[in-house]
């Protein structure tokens, strides 16, 4: 749940900075600064290390049987294994959604005021990262209905909601 909510908010955080200045700003003061390339390089050995650790681990605990290939029925998830990342991505659009409140009731304001920006530059500015923001957010919420168990009521009044 962890790594799906932080990699939910990452992916949906750095479309909207990338989409809007002022957002951009805003979360670039609260994120701390990397170096891009030692960061990645010992991601990497990380990542490949801990692997083949727990890949042989695993082998060793539970050997292979290859009569269980059969597919398994489909499991759904618990009702917080869902709530907690979906709640963070629609945390982060009312967020986004707030920055974008004073450019929308601020008229002609924005534009004038910053330097170079032109009425049609704003329009196009951040339409393809907004656009993959709606594919990604089609897409979380079509993996949230396959997953989401419909069993009890409150479940379904969960999933609605």
């Amino acid at each position: 749940v962890a790594v799906v909510t932080i990699a939910l908010v990452a992916v949906f955080a750095a479309l909207f900075g990338a989409a809007d200045k002022r957002f951009s700003d805003a979360l670039g003061a609260v994120t701390p600064e990397f170096d891009a390339v030692s960061i990645f390089g010992r991601i990497l050995v990380f990542v490949l290390t801990a692997a083949g650790a727990l890949a042989v681990c695993y082998v060793a605990l539970h050997p292979p049987r290859f009569d269980r290939l059969a597919p398994s029925p489909r499991r759904s998830v618990q009702l917080w294994e869902w709530m907690i990342p979906l709640g963070a991505v629609v945390a982060l659009f009312v967020v986004f959604v707030g920055f974008q409140v004073p450019t929308l009731f601020g008229g002609q304001g924005h534009v004038a005021t910053t330097e170079g920006l032109t009425n049609a530059e704003y329009a196009r500015q951040g339409f393809w990262q907004l656009l993959a923001v709606t594919v990604l957010t089609l897409f979380v919420i079509a993996v949230t209905v396959a997953k989401a168990p419909r069993n009890r009521r409150g479940d379904r009044i969960a999933l609605r909601a």
